[in-house]
């Protein structure tokens, strides 16, 4: 039985468009490259160490604390297929709100960016359920709280690890939202959810992802994993980019440029300083840019036709936390 499920998602990108890339900024002009095989060979490593050096059981929730990277994309798979489920925290909460999210999904790892140790120092000590913090790259030591460096967990993991075949209806991922009354409300997203919506974003009348688009993921990837569209991008066999920490509007114009984006998204604002930054510098095009999906907050009539008349159509999209 061909399941909708994650594990398709990765499989068929890796079957049919190996080659193709995805891109993280690293700075100053430079990115790392890689490619859909070496993705599906990261995802299985980082399972892999799932299972093998922590004791999760099927369900337990694995908490990232990351930005728009690779890496973070390796989580979006590797945890929903190792029988777990990610729950992405929304790095703009307080520390409250931070503390108040981990400990009602009762995370038991937290993977975190260096630059997101200070957070994790402020509010280890009320962390109810945390057994181990594991950070992406080389950072200082968290006051009574386990923790490793990503590549000391994949020593010895295995290339080859046999992924899991999820149900539909597993959940896979989990995030919270604030687009409400009283504390943030969790919202878990079922494996047959994500396909579906993966799905749902190649259709011409919705954003016609295809595999001949370059992709920029400027939503956070914390937030409704980034609108779902890298698992869409993935899907598709589109190339994709990933801008790294705090993106500016510099380096996502740079990036625009540098990789022939052809679609990207983000809420109103983002483009507004965007558009702002180009016209001083004088731009008068976006490269191959030719869509924007824009959404959080209503975007004004002027932003749609400034875009319009530069060759960018923007697409109003609008939904709720919890319905995909």
């Amino acid at each position: 039985m061909f399941k909708l499920n994650i594990r398709h998602i990765l499989w068929r990108a890796a079957k049919l468009f190996g080659k193709k890339e995805l891109v993280e900024w690293k700075g100053d002009g430079n990115y790392i490259r890689s490619t859909y095989s070496e993705f599906e060979r990261s995802v299985k490593v980082l399972a892999s160490a799932l299972t093998s050096k922590f004791s999760l059981r099927k369900g337990d929730r694995v908490a990232s604390m990351c930005w728009n990277t690779l890496n973070h994309m390796v989580l979006h798979f590797a945890v929903p297929l190792s029988g777990l489920v990610l729950h992405t925290v929304n790095l703009r909460f307080s520390d409250e709100q931070i503390v108040y999210s981990i400990n009602k999904a009762e995370d038991k790892v937290v993977f975190a960016d260096p630059d997101i140790i200070p957070t994790i120092q402020r509010i280890a000590p009320k962390l109810e359920t945390v057994e181990k913090i594991v950070v992406t790259g080389p950072a200082e030591r968290v006051q009574g709280v386990d923790v490793v460096e990503l590549p000391d967990l994949l020593k010895n993991a295995n290339a080859d690890f046999g992924l899991s075949d999820p149900d539909e209806n597993d959940p896979a991922l989990m995030c919270f939202t604030t687009g409400t009354t009283g504390p943030p409300k969790g919202v878990v997203y079922t494996h047959r959810g994500v396909f579906l919506r993966a799905l749902a974003t190649g259709l011409a009348d919705t954003y016609a992802l295809s595999e001949s688009d370059t992709v920029l993921h400027v939503v956070p990837m914390y937030h409704i994993s980034s609108w779902f569209i890298p698992y869409a991008a993935t899907l598709f066999g589109s190339k994709q980019v990933f801008p790294g920490p705090h993106p500016t509007p510099k380096r996502i114009l740079e990036i625009i440029l540098d990789e022939g984006v052809t679609v990207s998204d983000g809420v109103p604002t983002v483009w507004l300083d965007v558009l702002n930054h180009a016209r001083s510098l004088n731009v008068k095009g976006f490269g191959r840019l030719q869509r924007l999906i824009v959404g959080g907050s209503a975007v004004p009539e002027a932003l749609i036709r400034s875009y319009r008349e530069l060759g960018v159509e923007i697409i109003h999209a609008w939904g709720m936390t919890e319905t995909y």
